[in-house]
């Protein structure tokens, strides 16, 4: 396979068909339609990477054509297979599946609830303008897909199940679990609609702006008055599950413990029942996450960053202002300042780096360059380009080919897109 070759890279089975059986020739009915083509992919310098504000072990694989892709990723094996869905406004990313198959599925049970999911931002234009032509099994990506899965999961979309069954017989097959426990948890937190919060706001000037963000997070923190007064005029009582969610989390925290969003709602969810042991625990897993897998917006918790910028760290704070205060990276992380937290928290990772590397310990000099990257983003943009330099040859000396040939192509990528 040349993309193996490429990639230095073993391509897992699935992907491996992929490639080879040639679905990636058409277009999807589903918001994720337009694959690459190897022949891009094969290039020394891949047009469709955004170089910095992808992670650079994320290799894009199919489209929603509005700047949004599902890429898979390089693991510390050598090994490509796992598919996250990358957001392009803000660079977050999420896990779709642990294969390709599994992340076009979730594309097209999302795309069969008739309840929309809550994006990360109100699109332009219908993101599945496709759907209703390509159906089922009609559509060339979903039908490659199902082939991949076990015959009751292929089941589910014979278009005789609703979207919430289908996404509860995924959750039951194992099939993208990660991003299922995710939608599960923002559809059971998610109450009034922010159309509803608004107008109150913007008509009573006494009430904070930011209080927006804080109510849509936590139903609770939303005054008794003002609670009757919304159901009265929109006829809807308001409620959020947090045990349900909490579970979700606390799996996808064993599952995944690189994602952000799992420990902050894991770490809140105690607190509100008065486990503050528990929630301080979380929230110190949480707290070394990278904030581009927060899902803030789709959650809400971005209401703490004038304190700090990661909601697991201002709520560690809160509690424990001592221990914050008495680390270097916690304080980093609540400066006053938001680029100053960027150039501190990138200056603590890289001389980490920097002593694991002396030290020959390679894995975790690999794991804080990328660190120094994308736990908050870094700047200026020659930053980026010596740290991806960094990050490939510590990959190298760990023997993570996979991860330091694709750490290069990003470095190239920049150099020919930005001249940096």
């Amino acid at each position: 396979m040349l993309l193996a070759d490429r990639y230095r890279c073993e391509l897992s089975p699935v992907l491996a068909d992929w490639f080879d059986k040639g679905p990636w020739r058409e277009s999807g009915g589903g918001e994720y339609r337009e694959p690459v083509s190897p022949q891009s992919l094969l290039e020394p310098a891949p047009e469709e990477i955004w170089p910095v504000l992808m992670c650079c072990d994320l290799l894009p694989l199919i489209s929603n054509a509005a700047g949004d892709w599902l890429c898979v990723r390089i693991d510390d094996n050598n090994v490509m297979s796992e598919v996250v869905q990358w957001y392009h406004g803000a660079g977050d990313w999420l896990p779709w599946g642990d294969h390709v198959a599994e992340a076009i599925l979730f594309d097209a049970a999302l795309g069969q609830s008739p309840k929309a999911s809550r994006r990360h931002a109100i699109p332009a234009e219908d993101p599945r303008p496709l759907a209703k032509n390509a159906r089922g099994t009609n559509d060339p990506l979903l039908r490659w897909a199902l082939s991949h899965v076990p015959a009751e999961t292929a089941a589910l979309f014979d278009g005789r199940h609703a979207g919430r069954q289908i996404i509860e017989g995924m959750l039951e097959s194992h099939i993208a679990e990660v991003a299922v426990r995710c939608e599960m948890a923002v559809s059971l937190l998610t109450h009034w609609p922010r159309e509803e919060l608004r107008p109150l706001l913007k008509d009573d000037q006494s009430l904070d702006r930011s209080l927006l963000t804080r109510w849509s997070f936590d139903l609770d923190l939303v005054p008794e008055s003002i609670r009757r007064r919304l159901q009265q005029e929109t006829g809807m009582s308001a409620v959020q599950d947090w045990e349900s969610a909490a579970k979700h989390a606390q799996q996808v925290c064993r599952l995944a413990p690189e994602l952000a969003w799992a420990w902050e709602i894991s770490g809140y969810a105690a607190e509100k029942l008065g486990d503050v042991a528990s929630a301080i625990d979380a929230y110190r897993c949480g707290a070394t996450c990278s904030v581009f897998t927060d899902q803030s917006i789709r959650l809400d918790t971005h209401w703490t960053t004038p304190e700090s910028a990661k909601f697991s760290v201002a709520r560690l704070k809160h509690h424990r202002p001592d221990e914050v205060q008495e680390s270097r990276y916690l304080r980093s992380l609540c400066h006053r300042d938001v680029q100053q937290r960027r150039v501190e928290t990138t200056a603590y990772w890289s001389e980490l780096a920097q002593q694991f590397s002396q030290a020959k310990q390679d894995r975790e000099a690999h794991r804080c360059y990328v660190a120094a990257a994308w736990d908050l983003g870094t700047e200026p943009l020659s930053t980026y380009a010596s740290l991806l330099s960094c990050i490939a040859e510590s990959a190298d000396a760990s023997e993570q080919f996979g991860r330091a040939e694709l750490a290069r192509t990003h470095r190239r990528c920049l150099r020919e897109r930005y001249g940096v």
